[in-house]
């Protein structure tokens, strides 16, 4: 029972951390480009 809650919050945390990392990266694309898919020139 401890595993299986150990490895259930270990695989939030990953999802967290995917989910912040995906979210910076969004707002990068947004400040480069302007809006997401747009071509910079």
């Amino acid at each position: 029972m401890e595993l299986r809650m150990l490895a259930r919050a270990a695989k939030l945390e990953t999802l967290v951390y995917f989910l912040d990392m995906a979210r910076i990266e969004a707002t990068i694309q947004i400040e480069n480009h302007g809006t997401l898919g747009k071509p910079s020139d």
